[in-house]
């Protein structure tokens, strides 16, 4: 499979008629488990997949929507452990609300545990940026970043404001919010399900004390966000859209494709794979969305209708016919445009 979606994401460099005579239907499974190997063993920098997969999902949204488009990035990371190696994927992912449909687009594996730095963030996003620039500058789309309470900090803050314009992170208890007054100090005077805002010049931060948590430690709930217009319910409502990382490490494992079963220790071999499963990923989304739309499959998630009829597409193929599987899947992508266009024109949206 990795060859496969390699091979089709890549017709500048690899042939494809090659690949499906190397990979024949008839081929034994420990010589395709071999040549697998041999195949991750090239150490290839495939982040250019995650990019083009995010070119390709604004010009479906673009193609669907037909107006502004409301973007996150969710920033989080995912760690598990093979022995004394730790691997760590920082990772960020696309979301868009109104479609619910969202996907890893880059990552890196940080090789130990703990919090990233901001570098290794910065290197991240700023490659998505190159890809949002343009559309931000002709205001086509807007684009908040969320964030967990590691994810903070006032060179990252900055760093955020300016380039992506908006941002919404959870703070600590010992957050500074005015003078010397942390986010502590404000909770202990709120009762329970109460929600207070403090603004400053340009930001402000909302907390909430949760009602009926039994973990004292997440009974505060504190946002720091630019966003100065909206009500501070309609902040905490956007906040928790960043859970949508939550299900996508359970998709990532098992759920779907069970990368931490791979046992790679090598970084860039986990980057590889990450970028393999990307491909998938967003495949899996765009059918899934199109088989919800014609409501098959009854209440599985969008993810697990795509994974499964995805398998069910690439079983029908043979290996030699891989390159009938992209013209396939954009037929797919075609219909989710088409299904979606005719059900905001029904409803008087578009």
């Amino acid at each position: 499979m990795s060859l496969l979606v390699y091979g089709i994401l890549s017709e500048n460099t690899v042939n494809l008629n090659h690949i499906a005579e190397s990979l024949p239907y008839w081929a034994k499974n420990g010589s395709l488990y071999k040549r697998f190997i041999r195949f991750f063993d090239k150490k290839m920098d495939l982040r250019g997949v995650g990019l083009f997969l995010l070119k390709r999902f604004l010009f479906l949204l673009f193609q669907v929507l037909k107006k502004k488009i409301k973007l996150y990035l969710i920033i989080d990371r995912h760690e598990w452990h093979y022995g004394k190696k730790v691997n760590n994927l920082l990772t960020v992912m696309i979301y868009e609300p109104s479609l619910n449909i969202g996907l890893p687009i880059q990552a890196i594996d940080l090789n130990i545990k703990g919090n990233s730095s901001f570098f290794e963030r910065e290197l991240l996003l700023e490659e998505i940026y190159k890809v949002l620039r343009e559309p931000l500058e002709k205001d086509l789309i807007e684009v908040e970043v969320l964030g967990d309470r590691e994810f903070l900090g006032e060179e990252w803050e900055d760093y955020l404001g300016k380039k992506f314009g908006s941002y919404t992170l959870r703070v600590r208890k010992d957050y500074r919010v005015v003078g010397e007054r942390t986010v502590r100090d404000i909770f202990e005077e709120m009762v329970s399900g109460e929600v207070r805002e403090i603004r400053r010049d340009g930001w402000r931060v909302v907390i909430k004390r949760l009602e009926g948590s039994n973990d004292r430690r997440d009974e505060c709930l504190a946002l720091v966000t630019l966003d100065m217009e909206s009500e501070a319910e309609e902040v905490i409502e956007r906040y928790r859209d960043r859970w949508r990382t939550e299900r996508m490490y359970f998709n990532m494992e098992s759920n779907g494709f069970r990368i931490s079963k791979t046992h790679f220790r090598d970084s860039s071999k986990i980057e590889m794979l990450f970028y393999v499963m990307v491909i998938c990923y967003y495949l899996s989304e765009v059918v899934g969305k199109v088989k919800e739309k014609i409501g098959d499959e009854g209440r599985k998630s969008v993810f697990l209708r795509g994974l499964r009829k995805l398998k069910r597409i690439l079983r029908g193929i043979l290996v030699r016919e891989v390159e009938k599987i992209w013209d396939i899947l954009l037929e797919y992508e075609r219909r989710l445009r088409n299904e979606l266009i005719f059900a905001l024109v029904a409803k008087g949206v578009q």
